[in-house]
Parts: structure tokens; C-alpha cells; sequence
């Protein structure tokens, strides 16, 4: 919970666990303030033109970290993160919001993380009406399948 109330972020991940990108959806900071969270930690928009800015760059940015390796805390927690000027406690809960999101990553298996609400199914992808994709092969002799 942010300072004026909940964060919602949804956040990318590579196949590392590390921190692609991420989006700011909804928030109830201070404007001017809390709401700097949506690019102070290094989000960008490629289609803008903008580039990456990964952690090793600035120490705001929480691009290319993985919170698997070490949880996001901000700098003023023991943590590698600068928090936004005057925003700790938005800045707090921002990156409990992406910690939590890395928990649903990791959780890849279910189908929804009670949690955060984010879900996941692990099945290929099939056209409407094509009822022979999900057909499961079995294996008859040496050269034979059916």
C-alpha cells in the first residue's frame, strides 16, 4: 500500500528472472510526488523512441535485476534501490508491488496466484474450432504413430 493507496504494476521478466520492463497502471499518489514512480525506476516505451536505462547504469532503475537473486528494497532499507525524493513510502510499496509480481513469475505452474490476481496457463495456443490440436500423440511400435 502506496502512501494514497494501492499500486497496481504489471511487470516483465526475461528467462532469467530479470526485469524487462514494467508498467505503472493505476495509482492514487500524490501528484508530482508518488506518481514519479511510473518512470523513476527505469520503465520506458520503445515505440516513443526511448532506451533502457538497466540498474547498472543508475541505481534508481530496477531494469535487468532479478528480486529472486535479491528482494527490491529501496537504498534507505539496506537495499539497492534509490528510492523517489520525498516518496519512500511509495517507493516501498512500488517495489513490494514488483517483488509480489516476481512471486506470481515464479508460479508459472498454477493457473492464478491468489495474491496478486495474475494468471498463467501453460498450454498451446489453439484456433477456434480446431479440436485436433490438443490431441495427445501415442506412440504404436517403433515407427507408428497415431
Amino acid at each position: 500500500m502506496g502512501f494514497g493507496g494501492e499500486l497496481k504494476v504489471l511487470v516483465g521478466f526475461d528467462a532469467e528472472g530479470r526485469i524487462y520492463n514494467y508498467s505503472l497502471l493505476a495509482h492514487a499518489e500524490t501528484p508530482g510526488l508518488g506518481s514519479k514512480a511510473d518512470k523513476w525506476f527505469g520503465a520506458y516505451s520503445p515505440s516513443k523512441g526511448e532506451s533502457a536505462v538497466r540498474h547498472e547504469e543508475s541505481r534508481k532503475s530496477i531494469l535487468g535485476l532479478n528480486p529472486g537473486e535479491n528482494e527490491l528494497k529501496v537504498s534507505k532499507d539496506g537495499g539497492q534501490v534509490d528510492a523517489i525524493t520525498a516518496s519512500t513510502i511509495t517507493s516501498r510499496a512500488f517495489l513490494s508491488a514488483v517483488n509480489a509480481a516476481y512471486l506470481a513469475y515464479l508460479e508459472g505452474e498454477s493457473e492464478t496466484n491468489a495474491v496478486t490476481g495474475a494468471s498463467h496457463k501453460n498450454e498451446p495456443a489453439v484456433a477456434p474450432g480446431d479440436e485436433t490440436a490438443n490431441d495427445s500423440i501415442t506412440k504404436k511400435g517403433e515407427d507408428s504413430y497415431e
